[in-house]
C-alpha cells in the first residue's frame, strides 16, 4: 500500500539524507546514502510507480515527495536565511542550496 512504501522513503530515504547532510562537509555531500541504501529506495519507488492501476502511486509519491521537500525548505531552510546576516547571506544560500541538490539527488 501506498502508507507502507511512502514511511520507507521519507524514513530510509529523506529522513536519514537529511540528518545525515547536517553533519557531513560540502565535499562528502556526494554521497549521502549508501549504495545499499539507494538501491532498497530505487527498488520500493519502481514497485511503486509500476503497478495497474490502481496500485500505480507514481503521481501520489511525486507529490508526497514534493510536499516533504516544501516542508523542508519551509521548517528548516527558511529560519536559518532568515537568522543569516546580509554578509553571510550568500555564503548561506549557496550552502543551503548545495545541500537541498544533495537532497534531491539521493532520493530522486
Amino acid at each position: 500500500a501506498f502508507d507502507e512504501g511512502w514511511s520507507h522513503v521519507r524514513q530510509h530515504g529523506v529522513e536519514a539524507a537529511l540528518s545525515r547532510l547536517e553533519s557531513l562537509p560540502k565535499s562528502a555531500r556526494g554521497r549521502i546514502l549508501t549504495p545499499e541504501e539507494t538501491s532498497q529506495l530505487y527498488t520500493i519507488t519502481y514497485q511503486m510507480c509500476t503497478q495497474a492501476t490502481p496500485f500505480n502511486w507514481s503521481g501520489k509519491l511525486y507529490y508526497a515527495i514534493l510536499d516533504e521537500l516544501q516542508d523542508i525548505c519551509e521548517r528548516i531552510v527558511e529560519p536559518k536565511l532568515a537568522k543569516a546576516s546580509d554578509a553571510n547571506l550568500l555564503h548561506k544560500l549557496i550552502d543551503e542550496w548545495s545541500k537541498h541538490t544533495a537532497l534531491t539527488k539521493a532520493i530522486g
